[in-house]
Formats: structure tokens, C-alpha cells, sequence
């Protein structure tokens, strides 16, 4: 089981390298933002105000997860 959803990570890692790469040299006007998650504490940044919001809304979702996940074990 781990070793399928290590693949999925991976997986996962590199198409959003190629979808960086292929909007890269599409598009001048670059909207940035992302999230880095330590433990339940995220980290957010950006450059646009609505991927903020996306990302502000996102990070709510896995922190009420990740303390969900933390209660029922």
C-alpha cells in the first residue's frame, strides 16, 4: 500500500513540473501562490490575491484534517 501512494507522489511531483515547465514558456503574466504545510502550521504565499484565497481555504481544509486524523487515531 505505502509503495503505490509513494508512486502517486511522485507521479503527482512530476506533472506538476511539466505543467510548470509547459505554462512557463506559454504565458509573460506569471500568477504565483502555494502553500507549504509543517505539521498542521501552513505557510502561505502568492502573488495574486485569489490563489491567496485559494490557497488560505485549502491550507483550512488540511489543517481540519490533519487535527481530525490526529483525534480518531
Amino acid at each position: 500500500m505505502s509503495e503505490k501512494i509513494l508512486f502517486l507522489g511522485f507521479v503527482l511531483i512530476f506533472i506538476g513540473i511539466f505543467l510548470v515547465l509547459l505554462y512557463s514558456f506559454s504565458s509573460v503574466d506569471v500568477k504565483t501562490g502555494g502553500i507549504i504545510m509543517i505539521g498542521p502550521i501552513p505557510i502561505i504565499f502568492g502573488n495574486d490575491r485569489s490563489l491567496i484565497l485559494i490557497s488560505v481555504i485549502l491550507s483550512l481544509i488540511l489543517m481540519v484534517m490533519f487535527l481530525l486524523n490526529r483525534v480518531i487515531r
